[in-house]
C-alpha cells in the first residue's frame, strides 16, 4: 500500500514539475511575442512619421 501511495505521490510530483515547465515556455514565447509587437508598432511609426518636407 506504501509503494502505491509514494507511485501516486511521485506521478503527481511529476505532473506539477511537467505543467510548471510547460506554464514557464508559455510565458517565455509570450513575452517574446510581446516584444516583438512593440517592436512591429516602433518600426511602423517610424514608417509612417510625416517627414517635415512633406507638409508644405
Amino acid at each position: 500500500m506504501d509503494l502505491v501511495l509514494a507511485a501516486c505521490a511521485g506521478l503527481v510530483m511529476y505532473g506539477l514539475l511537467r505543467a510548471h515547465e510547460i506554464f514557464q515556455q508559455w510565458q517565455l514565447r509570450s513575452e517574446q511575442a510581446h516584444q516583438k509587437f512593440i517592436a512591429e508598432c516602433a518600426k511602423a511609426a517610424v514608417l509612417q512619421r510625416v517627414q517635415p518636407e512633406d507638409v508644405q
